[in-house]
């Protein structure tokens, strides 16, 4: 179907270069279509996002794909293009300015220092805070680039920050955001700035969320999303055993094949143990360390339900393997069998 790779050359030099390498990746499609779906700021370059249409010549088979290219431009001349079928709107689209304060494209976002987290300052117009460690903040774009999710759910949005930092990264087809908080204020910051940026029907916030509550957050899934599934689910929400989990199991089945489900902040049970407070915050309630535990124990026990599950100190993350499931009555503690439930002490 392609022009195999014998017949192309490993490089090509001036215009008549660039007129060989087309006419010979033409000789494989008898329809082929270009559309620039996006040109996005990102500083000192230009990320395009471009959707193909061909029709094979021997095949007849139809292909759709999208390809991103990075521009860098210099005064009176093109220094730097580079195109690809992964997005390169990766960690370098991130500008930091200092160690807490960074731009994607025009926009721009303030982290939040672990030591300032009870001190949370307003941003200015137009700026959002994000409560997000910078490592964190990069391996969300690392992960963004790598999967190019079209439509995420986040669970938990504080005062937006996040929600319009995933927009910009991402730009997806569907981002919607819930909080157990109403979210008037926070719905008036993030729908202003979307409508500034082109994006005003993409971004859906829902105030008055409880993430335990399975079938209200089904009925917006099912709703906002049309029949599609998630390709990225975030839980940055209450970080409790309880409520987490009961979002896990209503939205996991849920989430396409291939997608990731990613829970933050865990750790908050486990101290190192040469600090005053080893045994963590909040003592009378249930390590959310148990869900990672009955996660894992699904793997070997439901095959195709989890691809896999990678934790660091900040995050979990759990990609979602092929098995169909239903999310009707689906309870992530029972995908063990006796022995399996046997390592974990009772709740």
């Amino acid at each position: 179907m392609f022009a195999s790779a014998s017949e192309f050359d490993p490089v090509y030099y001036g215009h008549d270069g660039v007129r060989t390498f087309w006419r010979t990746w033409f000789s494989a499609w008898e329809k082929a279509s270009f559309e620039y779906e996006e040109f996005i700021d990102a500083g000192d370059n230009v990320v395009t996002i471009l959707s193909q249409h061909v029709r094979g010549r021997a095949s007849g088979i139809e292909l759709d794909w999208k390809s991103y290219g990075q521009i860098r431009l210099r005064p009176g001349r093109l220094a730097l293009r580079i195109e690809s079928d992964t997005s390169p709107m990766a960690v370098d689209v991130l500008t930091w300015e200092d160690s807490e304060r960074l731009r994607v494209g025009e926009t721009v976002f303030h982290t939040l220092a672990p030591d300032k987290v009870m001190h949370r300052a307003s941003p200015e117009d137009g700026e959002f805070a994000v409560f997000k460690a910078r490592s964190l903040i990069e391996t969300y774009a690392a992960l963004i680039a790598e999967h190019q999710p079209e439509r995420i759910l986040e669970l938990g949005i504080a005062t937006g920050g996040s929600t319009v930092l995933l927009a910009e990264l991402a730009r997806p087809a569907k981002l919607v955001a819930i909080d157990r908080k109403p979210l008037d204020e926070v719905r008036a910051r993030v729908g202003a700035h979307a409508d500034s940026r082109g994006f005003s029907e993409v971004i859906r916030t829902f105030g008055g969320v409880d993430q335990a509550d399975r079938s209200q957050i089904a009925r917006i899934v099912e709703e906002e999303f049309g029949g599609h599934t998630p390709d990225l689910v975030i839980d940055d929400c209450s970080h409790l055993y309880e409520p987490t989990r009961a979002s896990f199991n209503e939205l996991f089945p849920r989430l396409r094949p291939g997608g990731a489900y990613l829970i933050e902040d865990w750790t908050w049970a486990h101290n190192p143990l040469d600090s005053e407070y080893p045994e963590g915050v909040w003592p009378d309630e249930v390590p959310l360390t148990r869900l990672f535990f009955e996660i894992e124990l699904a793997i070997p026990s439901i095959p195709g339900l989890i691809a896999s599950i990678s934790i660091d100190d900040q995050t979990a993350v759990i990609m979602r393997g092929e098995a169909e499931i239903d999310p009707k009555d689906f309870e992530i503690a029972s995908c063990a069998n006796r022995r399996g439930r046997s390592l974990l002490a009772p709740p």
